[in-house]
């Protein structure tokens, strides 16, 4: 199994970004039989759009986004993706989608309730959220998505926002 693991780099006030402690957390475990590809994103949508379409253009079994959500006291399980960019806080400003004329929506394929469920056995907080808003979380795995539904593949995507 070939899998690819994503985060980003730290943005704004934070010196570190969750998403990379996360990353770098889950290769101390990671199964020998499983090879695991890395990448750290910027937080800009143009270069991500871009690194990202280039390296899916390699065989992957899953995809799998790590994400940053400040302030959030658990990790959320991301179940859908919008075709949606932008800020939800613009009022009255019609937000752009990611893609023209694409699907509105994806749905995460990954067993966000048995991963959840093997969170909380570890005591570790978590949630399955339903969208993960608007941002550059929601986009990558949104694009994600996009990539692997013009090729018809099924492919599995999954983001988990950290806290």
């Amino acid at each position: 199994m070939r899998i690819l693991l994503t985060a980003f780099e730290p943005y704004g006030d934070w010196s570190d970004n969750s998403s990379w402690l996360a990353l770098v957390e889950l290769l101390r475990n990671w199964p020998n039989h499983v090879e695991l590809v890395t990448r750290r994103y910027p937080v800009d949508l143009a270069t991500v759009r871009s690194r990202l379409n280039s390296d899916l253009q390699t065989d992957f079994d899953a995809v799998l986004h790590l994400g940053q959500a400040p302030g959030s006291p658990i990790i959320k399980l991301e179940a859908m993706a919008l075709n949606v960019a932008g800020c939800l806080e613009q009022a009255g400003v019609e937000l752009p989608y990611i893609v023209d004329s694409a699907p509105m929506a994806f749905r995460s394929r990954m067993p966000l309730a048995t991963w959840n469920h093997t969170l909380a056995a570890a005591g570790i907080p978590s949630q399955i959220s339903y969208h993960a808003g608007t941002y550059l979380c929601n986009a990558i795995m949104y694009l994600s998505h996009y990539y692997f539904y013009t090729r018809d593949l099924n492919t599995p995507v999954g983001l988990c926002i950290c806290h």
